[in-house]
């Protein structure tokens, strides 16, 4: 293990955030069960001093061919995969579309944009920078990418693809956003590829007409 203490400092601070909409109830809706969290965790990194200082500040990343070929690639598999899951295992789309307010993100197709946009954004924030940010800072990097994309997959189980079979294909998703993120040193293009599988995601409701 390495001894480099404040990313495990974020870490630990804003993974005990992400259990405030567990304690109140109306937070627990998306997006405000990652937009809440975020919001306290930047009132408290500007306010303190400490963190202010060692805050991680985003990075552009490098957008090679190689990268760009790779980030192809994957949103790809991933957009075949989940229509492929949806196929065979036929999971019921109606608890995930009741879930979520796409009526508030301005209509069928503004919701088709604002959604992927918003939803991997944040996601990516949380699982490729803070809490990778945090591991990497003890662990070399392939227990972090392991690490990120488990804790990827179980943060997916109520999500979609859902159950334990979805759960795997999200955590074989999450390992290939942390692969991105070490090759292009940054989540942009791990943002851009998680757009496009929630876009995927987004299909499904449209085509099964929820939304």
């Amino acid at each position: 293990m390495k001894s480099a203490p404040w990313p495990v400092v974020h870490c630990m601070l804003f993974a005990s955030l992400l259990t405030v909409p567990s304690i109140v109830p109306p937070l627990r809706v998306w997006p405000l069960f990652w937009i809440v969290p975020f919001a306290l965790y930047a009132t408290i990194v500007a306010t303190a001093g400490p963190l202010r200082r060692t805050f991680s500040r985003p990075r552009f990343g490098n957008f090679s061919r190689s990268n760009c070929a790779v980030t192809a690639a994957i949103i790809a598999i991933s957009v075949a995969g989940i229509f492929a899951f949806q196929h065979f295992a036929q999971p019921d789309l109606h608890s995930y579309r009741a879930a979520m307010p796409f009526d508030s993100l301005g209509g069928r197709y503004g919701a088709w944009i604002l959604f992927p946009l918003i939803n991997a954004t944040l996601e990516e924030l949380v699982y490729r920078g803070i809490l990778f940010d945090g591991i990497a800072s003890q662990w070399n990097q392939r227990i972090t990418i392991l690490a990120t994309g488990l804790l990827f997959g179980i943060g997916h189980l109520q999500g979609y693809p859902p159950g334990p079979a979805g759960a795997a294909l999200a955590t074989a998703f999450g390992i290939a956003m942390g692969i991105l993120r070490v090759r292009s040193g940054s989540i942009v293009l791990p943002i851009v590829a998680h757009i496009f599988a929630d876009a995927a995601i987004y299909a499904l409701l449209v085509r099964e007409n929820l939304v």
